[in-house]
């Protein structure tokens, strides 16, 4: 039942993927610019970046590991979001609403999963989460945020029923230590770019 509702869903997913082609005059124009050839200064920040991002991962999840707290891959997650973004502050910013955002979708989960409702109550919750969770993420991810933590936190619990409460503290746990990792190596990253550009106006 699983290989099948796995293979159902990918299925769907390719089939709305194409679903332009089936109207190509609503489709609109696009035309490569450049040479499409990587430059070695682009193939060198793609490679900082990826370091960036295996570095965030490993200290967030080696903590949260340290720690002995469960669903270190949250912490792990957590840590890469701050790394998205055009400038240091931009970065921040997304790393502290990663963090409000689940504090607000923790309390909309505890109100769904503490007074112990029902399977099917479980998905209808899940449905209009992940409906919510779609609408928001472009326009305001503090606020989408609040929608996908209890998507995943009321997905987990229906597949593997727990004690909530810990379910809860971990995602919380996790959330913190993942996001001031990422938002610590964007600063840190940040500091010593200034502090070569100084020193490089300097010479």
């Amino acid at each position: 039942d699983r290989v099948a509702t796995a293979v159902a869903t990918v299925g769907l997913a390719v089939l709305l993927g194409q679903s332009g082609a089936l109207w190509p005059k609503h489709r609109t124009g696009w035309t490569r610019g450049g040479t499409g050839r990587p430059t070695a200064h682009h193939l060198a920040a793609l490679g900082r970046e990826s370091a960036l991002y295996v570095v965030a991962a490993l200290l967030a999840g080696s903590t949260a590991t340290a720690l002995g707290i469960g669903h270190s891959y949250w912490a792990m997650v957590a840590a890469t979001v701050p790394l998205v973004g055009q400038s240091a502050r931009a970065r921040v910013n997304r790393g502290l609403q990663r963090i409000l955002g689940t504090f607000a979708g923790l309390v909309l989960t505890a109100l769904v999963l503490l007074p112990g409702l029902a399977a099917w109550q479980l998905v209808v919750v899940i449905a209009v989460a992940q409906f919510a969770a779609e609408m928001f993420v472009l326009r305001q991810y503090a606020l989408a945020q609040a929608f996908v933590t209890p998507l995943a936190l009321v997905s987990t619990e229906l597949a593997h029923p727990s004690d909530p409460t810990g379910l809860l503290a971990d995602r919380a746990i996790e959330t913190v230590i993942g996001a001031a990792v990422g938002i610590a190596l964007v600063l840190a990253l940040h500091a010593a770019q200034r502090g070569a550009r100084s020193a490089a106006a300097g010479a």
